[in-house]
């Protein structure tokens, strides 16, 4: 049977507070509304011959494990596929959704809150700015129950739609490319094993979160002092309304824009080396150490101790997921910037391993891999094979050090022009030019494959990538198109070594917890590390190479996620 079930929450912290107030369910056959959950529910849920669509499918089942129900029916989730079925869709809300197939959202529920006021101002943690944080137990069942039900007919009816349009993309391809549908199995495979990573959880070290938050907050209050000592100018707000008054005040020209507009960027500051905008960068640091991530840790923490994170399975257009709540894919690792070097030990220190260890699997350069591999670059492939590294082997092709190699990289494979090369090398935009005709006349194969990747976005509109997920392309930015090719192939080679490695792990203690784009973190029992080996490879032919393979690393750490070293046991 196919069914669409959908829950009506208190709020949005099943792992804290939040509880079931009622769950709908629609079929053909039959449509109810039941306050919390009851047998029937917990029975559709329980057969594995039932098919049910739910909307962000995650949000509810975290309830719904809650109150103990075993889901073990095939869950899609109607968010996934919607990214599947029109790549460039803005927004993938229930509303935006089911207007696309004629329905109209019920806006009951709100207008009842606003109406009598049910909610509180607050600010959500880690932002700035105040927004309605609703009381849903206050809505009536007479409002709420119809309001669930039409949901979940929406739900329903979605889930057959887009299922119709896959399936249509998927007849009319031929049998010789990827195919969509090779993408739907496995998105609909994951959205089980996101879930129970998610609920697997993180531990943070709060003793260490603590201080740390503490002292940012001193770091960040002292800098304030700074900026109206030197201005004059209170009370302090870290906004262009307060700095363009301020600086002129303090007799420090306003740094403007190629239009002569007042800017206050990073990048604009931090050339400027003045005792105000060291004091301002200083401020933005301290604040963001702080909230973003100390104290965002702290307020998410759940009553089991752990932090529960929400992996958005749809995340980006081109494939590639992203998280929330808190954002744990963004933690800082090594890049370009030596800043992010000190982020990346302070921040990854928080978390520890709730068993015995962490091991860390991560890609070795893995859009660069997937790019040489798909534009043929024998000669670099070759290089690669060999043990040299991405960058190094581009700098000894270009005859530049391997930094400058390292940032070419990045400002193609992203996107950057050479505008943004120069600025990030510190040299002029002629010297910038060069070094990029430089790069494609010693890389003519990856030349080829970005003009051939723009020419298909051009005429076609869409590319796909190797696993068969289409990505619709901006008709006035068909330039995208190679890194969204990358990208996407990139996120579709994670999201299948996912599904593999959760089977994998069926039989062990250890389990996934993170993932941070080309990064796999396992919570470990001490004496499973055995498995690594094993994990590696499944994450090495996930992706079904031509000429370059992927390489993974692997590191331990019996104390904190920023505390790694190589695993030495290795007998792969």
């Amino acid at each position: 049977m196919i069914y669409a079930i959908d829950t009506e929450t208190t709020g949005l912290q099943p792992y804290k507070k939040d509880k079931i107030l009622c769950t709908a369910v629609w079929s053909e056959a039959r449509q109810f509304v039941c306050d919390g959950v009851n047998d029937e529910v917990r029975t559709i849920l329980g057969d594995p011959t039932n098919t049910v669509f739910m909307h962000n499918a995650k949000f509810d089942w975290r309830f719904f494990n809650q109150v103990g129900v075993t889901v073990n029916a095939k869950i899609i989730c109607t968010m996934a596929l919607a990214r599947l079925m029109k790549s460039d869709l803005h927004s993938l809300s229930l509303a935006n959704l089911g207007a696309l197939i004629g329905h109209a959202k019920d806006d009951s529920v709100k207008k009842y809150l606003d109406k009598n006021k049910h909610y509180v101002m607050e600010i959500p943690t880690g932002k700035k700015q105040k927004r309605k944080n609703y009381d849903f137990s206050k809505v009536p069942r007479e409002i709420l129950h119809p309001y669930a039900l039409q949901d979940t007919k929406v739900t329903y009816e979605l889930g057959l739609h887009e299922h119709k349009i896959l399936e249509e993309i998927s007849n009319n391809t031929p049998p010789n490319l990827p195919n969509v549908k090779d993408v739907v199995i496995n998105e609909n495979k994951l959205t089980r094993v996101l879930f129970k990573m998610e609920h697997e959880g993180v531990k943070i070290n709060h003793d260490y979160v603590e201080h740390q938050r503490r002292k940012e907050v001193f770091n960040y209050m002292t800098a304030v002092k700074k900026i109206e000592n030197l201005t004059g100018v209170r009370p302090f707000s870290d906004s262009r309304f307060y700095y363009a008054p301020a600086f002129k005040k303090a007799g420090v020209p306003v740094p403007t824009t190629d239009k002569g507009n007042p800017t206050f960027a990073k990048s604009v500051l931090e050339p400027l080396k003045t005792p105000l905008s060291e004091a301002i960068l200083a401020y933005r640091k301290a604040y963001k150490r702080a909230n973003t991530y100390y104290q965002s840790y702290i307020d998410l923490v759940g009553n089991d101790g752990l932090i529960h994170c929400n992996f958005r399975q749809a995340g980006a257009y081109h494939g590639r997921m992203s998280c929330s709540d808190p954002n744990l894919q963004n933690v800082p690792k090594e890049s370009v910037d030596a800043e992010d070097l000190e982020d990346a030990a302070l921040i990854r220190r928080c978390f520890i391993p709730k068993r015995d260890l962490f091991a860390m699997l991560d890609y070795d350069q893995m859009e660069y891999r997937l790019m040489l591999d798909y534009a043929r670059e024998m000669e670099m492939i070759e290089q690669v094979k060999s043990g040299v590294d991405v960058h190094t082997a581009a700098a000894e092709l270009m005859r530049v050090d391997r930094f400058t190699a390292k940032v070419i990289n990045f400002m193609l494979l992203y996107g950057g022009g050479a505008g943004k090369l120069a600025e990030t090398l510190g040299i002029s935009l002629n010297d910038a030019k060069d070094l990029k005709r430089l790069f494609f006349a010693k890389l003519p194969n990856v030349k080829q494959f970005f003009n051939n990747a723009t020419r298909t976005a051009e005429t076609r509109g869409y590319i796909f990538n190797w696993l068969g997920r289409r990505v619709y392309i901006p008709k006035d930015k068909p330039y995208v198109a190679a890194n969204s090719l990358i990208a996407g192939g990139c996120a579709d080679i994670m999201k299948v070594a996912m599904v593999r490695v959760d089977a994998l792990l069926d039989d062990f203690e250890s389990k996934m917890c993170l993932n941070v784009h080309d990064e796999i973190v396992l919570d470990m029992v001490r004496g499973e590390e055995n498995v690594l080996p094993l994990v590696r490879k499944i994450m090495v032919d996930a992706y079904p190479h031509k000429y370059l393979p992927m390489s993974v690393g692997i590191d331990v750490s019996y104390t904190s996620w920023s505390d790694k070293k190589p695993y030495e046991h290795d007998t792969a």
